[in-house]
């Protein structure tokens, strides 16, 4: 199931999303966000023409991480899982 949490103010934009991925479809996924930071890197060179005033600072935090909410280890039938 997927679960978006989204929270959108003015330039601003918060989104989380959690889900269960294999380790082919994680290597996809990863491949989409280095070609998502390049694609920032183009604006950005794109943008660099215009006035000082017409651009602002602006920050993207990118991060994959795998986890395992640890109360339910306990109830795992597949100890030898690498998150275990």
């Amino acid at each position: 199931m997927l679960e978006v949490d989204l929270l959108v103010t003015g330039c601003e934009r918060l989104i989380v999303i959690n889900g269960m991925l294999a380790a082919s479809s994680n290597a996809v996924f990863q491949r989409k966000l280095e070609h998502l930071v390049r694609e920032f890197d183009e604006l950005n060179d794109d943008d660099a023409g215009l006035p000082f005033g017409q651009r602002w600072g602006t920050t993207v935090v990118l991060a994959m991480r795998r986890w395992r909410y640890g109360l339910f280890n306990r109830y795992r039938k597949d100890r030898g899982h690498p998150d275990t």
